[in-house]
């Protein structure tokens, strides 16, 4: 085995990895507000949980079709410019969000602010992996991920505090007005990425013939597609489950809902550590972030433990776990799709992944609240349960299974 080359890094990829990280706790805090006032706008509003399912999917929709438009821009126009108009966007939507007196209004807004995220969320990966060699790749971008994670943290006691000693509109307002700061910031940053001597084709139209030809990008996709119901579930239904389902008030999911991303931060950087202490040990690239994944995945099992849960101990420990494994795979999955694809195709890949991710929350939000609705969240935590570990046995087949050579051909017996 021969150990990985080591590269210098510029002082300025350490801010971006900051700024990506600012940047991706406002998309977190501008996403969560509404999940953690479902319950109270489902009183002041009088909706019911089919039109909360409708505001998800109209904002996975919009962020499905976003995500490919983001992924192509930024392939050939770069990060600088997708992500300081996203951002800026997202800002403006997220203000939006607390002007709306309506459903559709309310949706309207939720339209822009998804197509909006769609370009911070992948600005922010192709960033962190191209100012990043691959020796220090997987680590840069776990990085990124307590400081992004905060929007968890500070999601439920904010929006609890504001709302109780003002009104809602303000939990939108704020941070949506903190956010229109950021843009130019990145404009000012995100300039003139290292090569580390594999120079980016500038301005190359990349076909989709060209992309999935890639078989190291099928693994990920077909993987983390299987496995994104549980995050669908984590994001959009975990506040309503925990008031709804074990009886919490807003204040008590205040008090306890942040617990699972500060645990999950703990541990963030751990797997990039170890991911790219094994690449640099010799272990080749897409091995040494799967081995971190298959582990981690099996303990999404752990949400068969939810229906018997009678206290918010146990459910904050589930909800600890899968946020943990989504924070690695999320990690581990972006640096094994700019360890395997060339650097000119990555905006398109994660494009096509944010999209399909997409799609699979759009149609999860509808089945999860008709679910909930005439079954309760049992059926859905038996089904949740299986989805990481069988994400697992699809990275194996994808990127750790030795094919077996072919047989030859048994030769005719010469004739007689």
């Amino acid at each position: 085995m021969t150990t990985a080359p080591a590269h210098k890094i510029p002082a300025r990829a350490w801010g971006i990895v900051v700024l990506v990280s600012l940047a991706l706790l406002l998309f977190i805090l501008d996403r969560q507000v509404l999940s953690v006032l479902k319950t109270t706008l489902k009183t002041r509003m009088g909706w019911t949980d089919k039109d909360y399912s409708w505001l998800m999917t109209s904002f996975s929709v919009a962020y499905t079709l976003g995500a490919l438009v983001a992924g192509r821009f930024i392939d050939r126009a770069g990060t600088r410019l997708t992500a300081t108009l996203s951002i800026g966007v997202m800002s403006l939507a997220a203000i939006l969000c607390g002007t709306a007196s309506s459903l559709y209004e309310m949706m309207a807004a939720r339209v822009l602010l998804g197509f909006a995220d769609a370009g911070v969320t992948v600005s922010a990966v192709v960033a962190v992996a191209r100012w990043f060699p691959p020796e220090r790749r997987a680590t840069a971008i776990s990085f990124k991920t307590p400081f992004g994670l905060m929007g968890f943290v500070i999601a439920p006691p904010l929006v609890a505090l504001i709302t109780q000693h003002y009104d809602w509109h303000y939990a939108f307002f704020i941070p949506g007005g903190f956010g229109l700061l950021v843009p130019a910031v990145w404009w000012w940053l995100d300039k003139n990425p290292p090569d580390y001597g594999v120079p980016q084709e500038a301005g190359r139209s990349v076909s989709w013939k060209e992309l999935f030809s890639h078989r190291a990008l099928w693994g990920i996709l077909i993987a983390r597609v299987v496995a994104e119901p549980v995050y669908v579930f984590y994001t959009n239904w975990q506040p309503g489950y925990l008031q709804e389902g074990l009886g919490l008030t807003l204040a008590d999911v205040g008090r306890y809902a942040w617990i699972p991303p500060i645990a999950s931060s703990v541990l963030a950087v751990l797997g990039g550590l170890v991911s790219d202490r094994l690449f640099k040990g010799g272990m080749s690239a897409s091995r040494s972030r799967t081995a971190v994944m298959q582990a981690l995945a099996l303990l999404g099992a752990s949400l068969w433990l939810l229906p018997f849960s009678k206290n918010w101990a146990l459910a904050i420990g589930v909800f600890a776990c899968i946020h943990m494994i989504y924070a690695q795979w999320n990690n581990l999955g972006a640096a094994l799709i700019a360890d395997s694809l060339p650097r000119g195709f990555t905006g398109t890949a994660f494009g096509v992944l944010n999209f399909l991710i997409g799609v699979v929350g759009a149609v999860m939000n509808l089945v999860i609240g008709a679910l909930i609705q005439a079954f309760g969240y049992g059926v859905i935590f038996a089904v949740l349960g299986l989805l990481y570990p069988l994400s697992a046995a699809i990275l194996w087949w994808f990127y750790v299974r030795t094919p077996k050579p072919p047989t030859p051909p048994t030769p005719s017996p010469a004739p007689a």
